[in-house]
């Protein structure tokens, strides 16, 4: 039915869409930066994935908690904002110092 296609529904599509364009497209030219101006290795980038992984963990298991605390248009907008502080982030770094990656 037409009810469930409603304007907030429509915006939340149109988010995850963007969202979803936005960080493949971060990610893929993240690794594509680090394997060919570090020549790192496939383990390397894997262990990235698994890091990143790891401390979504977290996020996920207290969901609920930051979902009741933040509200859902306040869930979104903290993890706009952390992924935006976190892509800025990377223009500070140093090409010499690959670690702090």
């Amino acid at each position: 039915s037409s009810s469930y296609f409603t304007y907030p529904f429509f915006l939340l599509l149109l988010n995850l869409f963007l969202t979803g364009v936005c960080v493949s497209f971060v990610e893929y030219y993240l690794f594509t930066y680090l394997a060919t101006s570090y020549e790192v290795t496939s383990s390397f980038l894997g262990s990235l994935v698994l890091v990143m992984v790891l401390f979504e963990l977290p996020v996920f298991f207290f969901s609920k908690a930051i979902i009741d605390k933040l509200t859902i248009r306040g869930t979104f907008l903290a993890s706009h904002l952390a992924y935006i502080t976190r892509v800025w982030c990377y223009t500070l770094v140093p090409s010499d110092r690959m670690y702090l990656f």
